[in-house]
């Protein structure tokens, strides 16, 4: 058994739930609901440049996350990327916010939100909402692709289901030890037992098929998928963003299973402003315990990675 296994199981969080925070408050209803959808963003002398601007900076200012992921956050704080991207988003939401400018106090900052990110791994079904910053309601997730190596195109999907918590990975059967610096992780009952989720599809003949899973997902079990249903899958398209409401479900299909080796893109969460919103502000009750489980421990360039 590995320290790490030891050290989940002490925490009482091997295989079960990780709720960072049991008295969060639901963000449902503060902004009107939209479809997904996917929209020309970048075009192509700005993907080059964006692509590039990643592979110089990664080494000197990226972290990683575990030995499959590599992130380099804020990319909004670079003048050369704020001045292609921020007039693009102005255009389509308005006036909006990211977390790096509404973020509080050194814990706040510890979580990442807004990052160009490198990976070759796949993550579970999730949401990416930052719930406990009052007067912030999230908005929109704003995915940007800007390259697949290895084959032509692995979609990202949308399901019809929507979670009104905080971020959240959806494990459910699937026993892990991994403990997340922020979001939730549900693992031990299904979904529609959790007040957050909505929409719980109970059709076997509308639930995600065990043909899809085969297909584009093959990782964890299938059990994991139970309760969701597909609302879209659209491509990875290089310079075309892909937008979706904070509170959808959604994910990466695997495209290591169709020869893909990485992928690169940056992605943001955007906030607005309802003065009215008053969540529950905690963190996480975990605060201490979280300095040896939290995901993004090293910069690329030491050894000492997660």
């Amino acid at each position: 058994m590995s320290d790490r296994t030891e050290e989940a199981k002490q925490l009482g969080i091997y295989g079960k739930d990780l709720i960072h925070n049991p008295q969060d408050k639901s963000f449902e209803g503060y902004i009107k609901e939209e479809n997904a959808y996917q929209i020309d963003f970048l075009d192509n002398t700005e993907i080059e440049f964006c692509k590039k601007f990643y592979y110089d900076k990664a080494t000197k200012n990226g972290l990683q996350l575990h030995k499959s992921h590599f992130f380099l956050k804020y990319p909004l704080a670079f003048p050369e990327l704020k001045e292609i991207i921020v007039p693009k988003l102005n255009k389509l939401f308005g006036e909006w916010f990211t977390y790096n400018s509404i973020a509080k106090n050194e814990q706040d900052l510890q979580q990442t939100a807004d990052f160009y990110f490198w990976q070759s791994g796949i993550f579970a079904p999730h949401t990416d909402a930052i719930i406990h910053i009052p007067g912030f309601v999230p908005f929109k997730d704003v995915l940007i692709p800007l390259e697949l190596e290895g084959c032509d195109n692995a979609p990202y999907y949308t399901f019809n289901q929507r979670w009104y918590g905080r971020g959240a990975r959806f494990k459910y059967s699937h026993v892990d030890e991994v403990f997340t610096l922020y979001s939730d992780v549900i693992r031990e009952k299904t979904y529609d037992q959790y007040s957050f989720f909505k929409n719980y599809e109970s059709d076997p003949n509308k639930m995600v098929s065990k043909d899809w899973y085969d297909e584009y997902f093959g990782i964890y079990n299938y059990e994991v998928l139970k309760g969701f249903s597909i609302d879209k899958m659209l491509p990875w398209m290089p310079g075309s963003a892909i937008v979706t409401d904070s509170s959808v479900i959604h994910g990466a299909t695997n495209y290591k299973l169709k020869g893909g080796k990485y992928k690169l893109g940056i992605t943001l969460r955007l906030f607005k402003n309802i003065p009215e919103y008053n969540p529950s502000t905690v963190f996480s009750r975990y605060s201490q315990e979280l300095q040896k489980f939290k995901e993004f421990n090293a910069d690329p360039r030491s050894t000492n990675y997660a």
